[in-house]
Formats: C-alpha cells, sequence, structure tokens
C-alpha cells in the first residue's frame, strides 16, 4: 500500500494512495495538539477514541479548568452507558432535580411545576391543566400540594381542618368564651374551663300501667339538664351513655296508686331495675314490706296512697356506646295477682365518672 503525504494551504494530509485503503499512525510517546483535535470527517461514521483491552482512557483538565462536554447546537446530546443526559434544553437552577423525559432520556425538571389558587383540585382537573407534568413534581395550592406519583396519579397532601370542629376527633357545640377542650374517651368536646361535670337530669313518667317485674315502660320525659356524655332516645324510651366510660346513675322514684284503686294487704317488694349496672351494685334493688299497704304507705288526701325511694347504679360502657333501659316495679311476694293501677314518676340524675374499664 503506498502512501503519501500532502501539503497545501498549511494543511498536512497523510493518506493512502488509494482512498479505500485505511492508515494507522501511531506515536510512541507524547502527542501535543496546541489547538484542536478532531476524531471523524464522515457524518455518517462515529468518530472512535479506543484504548487497549483493560486501559482506561483518562482526560484530566489543567489546574483549575473543567472539562466540558458540550453535545454542539443541533440537538445533540450526551450519552454515558446509553442513557442520554440533558442537552441543555432547560437551564438547572436550585430547585431543580434530573429526571427521565422518555426512555433512557434524562432532563432537569422544577419541583414545583405551578401554583393554583384551588385546593379543591381533582386528579382529572390535573390531568387536564398539567399534562406534561413528570413524576416527583408538584403544584402548590393555597393550603393543598399536589404532587404526581406516576402517570395520571397523583398523591394529594392537605393540611387538614382549618378550625377545631374539622377535626375528626373533636366535636364543638355552641362555644362559649372561656371554654375549653375535654377529652371524653373518644373524642374532644368544649366545657366549662372549670370541668363541671356534665350531669344529664330528666324526670321520667309513666302512665297507669300494671306493677309487675322488669317493666319495659313507655316513659314520657322531660329534659331537665343537658350533658356532653349522655342523652334520652325518645323513639327507643331510654338512656343512651354516649362514650365509653363508668356512669353513675341515680334514681329518685315514687309510686302512686290510683285513687279508688284495690290494694291488696298482702307483703310486696319494689324498686329500680337498671339491667346493664355492674360492679358492687347489682342490676336491681329489692325493698319488701312486711305489713300490707294501708300500713307502709303515705296517705296522702288526693292521690291516695304512694311510696317514694333512691337507688344508684353504676354501668362500665366499654365501647363507644351503649343503650340503657330504665324500669320501676312493685311485685307481690307470695304469686298473688299483680298490683294494678300505679304510676311512676321518678327523677334520674347520669354522671361519666372516668374512663371505662375494658
Amino acid at each position: 500500500m503506498s502512501q503519501k503525504i500532502k501539503i497545501q494551504d498549511g494543511i498536512i494530509t497523510y493518506a493512502a494512495s488509494n482512498p479505500l485503503d485505511l492508515l494507522k499512525f501511531n506515536v510512541k510517546g507524547q502527542l501535543n495538539v496546541s489547538d484542536e483535535l478532531t476524531v471523524g470527517n464522515d457524518p455518517l461514521v462515529d468518530g472512535t477514541i479506543t484504548s487497549p483491552p483493560g486501559s482506561n482512557i483518562n482526560i484530566i483538565p489543567g489546574p483549575g479548568a473543567n472539562l466540558l462536554l458540550s453535545p454542539g447546537l443541533t440537538g445533540g446530546q450526551i450519552s454515558i452507558n446509553g442513557i442520554s443526559w440533558p442537552a441543555g434544553s432547560a437551564d438547572p437552577t436550585p430547585g431543580y432535580f434530573l429526571g427521565a423525559s422518555a426512555l433512557n432520556v434524562l432532563e432537569f425538571y422544577p419541583f414545583v411545576l405551578a401554583y393554583n389558587p384551588s385546593d379543591t383540585l381533582s386528579v382529572i382537573d390535573l390531568n387536564t391543566q398539567y399534562p406534561t407534568i413528570q413524576p416527583g413534581q408538584k403544584v402548590i395550592g393555597p393550603s393543598t400540594v399536589y404532587e404526581c406519583v406516576s402517570f395520571s396519579t397523583w398523591r394529594i397532601l392537605t393540611s387538614g381542618a382549618t378550625s377545631l370542629d374539622g377535626l375528626s376527633d373533636v366535636t364543638i357545640t355552641t362555644p362559649l368564651i372561656d371554654e375549653v377542650l375535654k377529652y371524653v374517651g373518644v373524642k374532644w368536646i368544649n366545657g366549662p374551663g372549670s370541668f363541671v361535670p356534665q350531669v344529664l337530669i330528666i324526670r321520667l313518667t309513666s302512665n297507669p300501667i300494671p306493677a309487675f317485674n322488669s317493666p319495659n315502660f313507655n316513659w314520657f320525659p322531660t329534659i331537665l339538664q343537658t350533658s356532653n356524655d349522655a342523652s334520652w332516645d325518645v323513639y327507643g324510651s331510654q338512656l343512651s351513655l354516649d362514650y365509653h366510660g363508668w356512669y353513675k346513675i341515680t334514681i329518685t322514684s315514687t309510686a302512686s296508686q290510683i285513687a279508688g284503686a284495690n290494694w291488696p294487704d298482702k307483703s310486696t317488694v319494689y324498686g329500680s331495675v337498671v339491667p346493664e349496672a355492674m360492679g358492687t351494685n347489682t342490676s336491681r334493688y329489692f325493698r319488701g314490706n312486711a305489713a300490707g299497704w294501708d300500713s307502709s304507705w303515705e296517705l296522702l288526701p288526693s292521690i291516695a296512697q304512694q311510696m317514694s325511694w333512691s337507688d344508684t347504679f353504676f354501668v362500665n360502657v366499654m365501647y363507644s356506646s351503649l343503650a340503657v333501659q330504665i324500669g320501676n316495679y312493685i311485685e307481690m311476694y307470695f304469686g298473688d295477682d299483680p298490683i294494678t293501677d300505679v304510676t311512676f314518676d321518678l327523677m334520674m340524675s347520669v354522671q361519666k365518672i372516668e374512663n371505662a374499664i375494658v
């Protein structure tokens, strides 16, 4: 293969006489290029710099100098291990991150893509308004952050309630000046600053009915004082203990004979019933009269005969709430006919005293 050296206009060309033959040019030692080194002159063939197997290629700028890899001004890219690095279409500033814009293509993106005046954007709204958003980018609302997780998938982060009553475990009812929050077992409620115990006070009356064991009364309630801890269920005709914890229920009852009724002269028992009660007291109080009614009842001119008593019960509400049946009774000792034509009138106070024992 013949070779030739051509010198023209300051350019030295070293080539084979046959243009199709490739030349190998070896330099043993050091090659210094004072201006520019161009590798390749065919736009259809890559220019290649190689090293022998196991040998690294070191490109070491001088002290204080930078290594600049510039793909040019025609949209070229830098590819490392098959991954294309940013071509400079976005100027990175603090707050940008490097993300994938396509398969094996990286680009710089700002963490915050946009600000939006709405805190109630839906996923459809977000996809419509920000079709080019990248995973990791965010849209900022007044108190909500919309973060793109993947294509058409968003994580919506909100600051939550803007008021106490908006919290799931807080109930604010007609707040007054100087009230405070009080924890009642499952939630917080507002109340007086001194934490005066909440006491429900109800008067219950019944129609004239036969007096029998554990009656299911159709009570007529009059609410004298309300409580956040307990209430009266009008439709179920029963007491509702609204939070878990120990409750103290005090019942003062009066049983009255209908005027003109025929009362047997027999031994009887009477009392109050709270089937759900537990603890040191039972759910029923028994009182017995050895003598007949004529000698043990108080005689009143206007309403014939009546008798009064007071009982206290303790109920442990182990879960969120409990419905409690309230009852009075008067019955014969020895299986005689039931006492009839009696009305019950009671005053009941209900107070939550401590947390439940589960």
